[in-house]
């Protein structure tokens, strides 16, 4: 048995699951699955060893609950037509990802029955892609359904998010591999349900958030040897060629997402700042401060103007302005939020999730 490690900042940090290892298996051709399959392979367990790390009183889950205990189910959409824009949280140790209006913030419905689920995409048919850490496996859901059609399985690790490249290839980031007990990537190639391959880095202890760029190169936030975050560039998604960009961050490195001028915006967890860099990682100038939270995964709106944080620490969903850093009004709440931690909008940027 291995005990995960975790992505959150020191103010909203959470000991992940333990699980066994577990060794790929053949791919296999990409098949809808039944719904009710997909959904018992990530409803969460009572048999889980849950807990949270050292976490600030204020923060901590105070009625002493473990939500792998208490799945959510899912509550269906209502029933009229869902607004053209969407927006989309996971909240970590509830089990679910909250639906809303992005616009007016409005609460939608909510997907349920999943494990510790973390990072979202969503892709170019408006699908929803769920890192589902707890169940190693990714999740996708139709816009608009609260049952998934397909299922990824992800044998080496602990999935923290997810990005698919517009050949369809996807990658997953592990928070660390099952076996050697360092961060890496896997890699599915475009109709396979289990890896085809896998990237990683020397000198790297932990993966966190990852994203692919429109020219189809693959950027990760990771953790090294040293305790410092990093960003590693993987060109065209391949190994060859990886190289880590002059960026230094926190050990709590957060999410990273291209921005429609062709930069990289990068969140930093412990330094509570959204930075802008260049795709060779040199600091444009932009950046704005997160506020008292920790922002852990980021999102940005398709025109570019609106960036979204999971807020672990104020527990909400918080949007700020790029590159103002005012605050865009109303937050996306839920009565259900313990940790928000994944995010993402329909659409996002250049068609990004």
């Amino acid at each position: 048995m291995s005990t995960f490690r975790s992505i959150f900042g020191s103010a909203a940090a959470i000991a992940l699951l333990s699980a066994c290892s577990g060794a790929g298996s053949q791919a296999a051709p990409l098949a809808r699955i039944p719904s009710n399959v997909a959904r018992s392979a990530g409803v969460a367990s009572g048999a889980i060893n849950w807990s949270y790390s050292v976490l600030p009183k204020a923060y901590q889950n105070t009625e002493g609950l473990r939500p792998a205990d208490h799945p959510v189910e899912s509550l269906p959409p209502p029933s009229p037509p869902l607004p053209q824009k969407l927006a989309y949280v996971s909240d970590f140790p509830a089990n679910i990802v909250n639906v809303y209006n992005q616009i007016t913030g409005a609460h939608l419905y909510t997907l349920g029955g999943l494990n510790n689920p973390q990072g979202l995409f969503v892709d170019h048919l408006r699908k929803l892609w769920v890192a589902n850490t707890g169940a190693n496996n990714i999740l996708v859901f139709p816009r608009g359904a609260t049952s998934p059609i397909y299922l990824l399985n992800d044998p080496y690790g602990p999935p923290v998010d997810v990005t698919v490249c517009a050949g369809g290839t996807v990658y997953v980031s592990n928070l660390y591999d099952f076996q050697t007990g360092i961060g890496d990537i896997s890699v599915y190639a475009p109709g396979n349900l289990n890896p085809t391959g896998t990237l990683t880095y020397p000198g790297e202890s932990s993966n966190a958030f990852l994203t692919c760029t429109p020219s189809g190169d693959v950027y990760s936030t990771m953790t090294d040897t040293g305790n410092v975050g990093r960003v590693v560039k993987y060109p065209g998604g391949n190994q060859a060629g990886a190289t880590q960009l002059p960026i230094a961050l926190s050990s709590s490195p957060g999410g990273i997402k291209p921005d429609n001028a062709g930069n990289l915006v990068v969140n930093d967890q412990l330094a509570h700042t959204v930075r802008e860099y260049t795709t060779a990682g040199t600091p444009t100038g932009n950046s704005f401060g997160t506020g008292s939270g920790d922002w852990v995964d980021i999102a940005i709106t398709q025109n570019g103007q609106v960036v979204l944080g999971a807020d672990a620490v104020q527990q909400v969903g918080r949007r700020r302005s790029l590159w103002t850093g005012l605050l865009v009004s109303p937050p996306y709440t839920s009565t259900l939020f313990i940790r928000p931690a994944g995010t993402a909008f329909d659409r996002g940027q250049n068609g990004l999730g």
